[in-house]
């Protein structure tokens, strides 16, 4: 790095987090740095502590050890800086709030008391309405809609904020395939704009459009790019994997070093 140029601005650190449950650990010694503007993805087997990671990272959940820091902060001081979409919404159907006010709640944040929508409020949320095909919803009653339809207005309504930093847990769990590869798209054009984290199961296709991949479980295995070893997946998984496809996207990883090439 040259004299002129400056380091990137770190979006999320994370050092030596620990967490358990009842003596059980869950996450163990977890570092982590990410600058502004990164994509990275996140993968792991079922009950790996993704979701506990994102949640410790949101300060939903404290750690019994270690540090997280979003730009600069600690979670209790950056509510403002961090938009979550979680794999399941639990919301009453029957609250009488249409599509596109729930995306405008995405423009609520402190220092604005007695809040109002604006102009620039109502923009952001349309524009967000119409990147993920949901313009046609805006005036539906939220209990209406399916699950795929909710999913994308949770993520309609991170888009609208002024979050520095997105985590998505399984964005894609509950939509429709020709909906998943656009989206994976769209999260895409964000690189450089906004810092995402994105836990998903897709490893082919999440390949193609994030900037690096972590793998958890209980301990994290990063390097700083996108390349997935065997080492990282079978320490991840248990189990060894030579080729991962998915659709017409997909990682070939490189042979064992005991392997002789065909």
């Amino acid at each position: 790095m040259s004299p002129s140029q400056t380091r990137p601005e770190v979006a999320l650190q994370l050092n030596g987090v620990c967490k358990s449950y009842r003596g059980v650990p869950v996450l163990e010694d977890v570092s982590l740095t990410l600058d502004h503007g990164e994509f990275m993805g996140l993968i792991g087997p079922n009950g790996a502590g993704k979701s506990v990671l994102l949640r410790t990272i949101l300060g939903l959940e404290q750690p019994n050890g270690g540090s997280v820091s979003i730009y600069g902060r600690p979670p209790a001081l950056s509510h403002q800086d961090v938009a979550y979409v979680p794999q399941y919404a639990r919301f009453d159907r029957d609250f009488p709030i249409r599509v596109r006010d729930v995306v405008l709640t995405g423009r609520l944040r402190p220092g604005r008391p007695g809040y109002r929508q604006d102009d620039e409020d109502r923009a952001r949320a349309d524009s967000a309405l119409e990147r993920l095909n949901l313009t046609e919803h805006a005036q539906r009653q939220i209990g209406r809609l399916s699950g795929g339809e909710m999913q994308r207005v949770l993520i309609a309504r991170a888009l609208t904020s002024d979050a520095r930093l997105l985590l998505f847990d399984e964005p894609t769990a509950n939509l429709d395939a020709s909906l998943v590869t656009g989206l994976y798209d769209f999260l895409k054009e964000l690189t450089g704009e906004r810092t995402v984290v994105l836990v998903s199961h897709d490893i082919g296709v999440m390949t193609s459009v994030v900037d690096s991949i972590a793998c958890l479980n209980r301990r994290m295995h990063y390097h700083g790019d996108k390349e997935i070893t065997h080492e990282m997946i079978e320490e991840t998984y248990g189990c060894p994997v030579d080729f991962v496809v998915h659709e017409h996207r997909h990682v070939v990883l490189s042979p064992h070093e005991d392997e002789q090439p065909s």
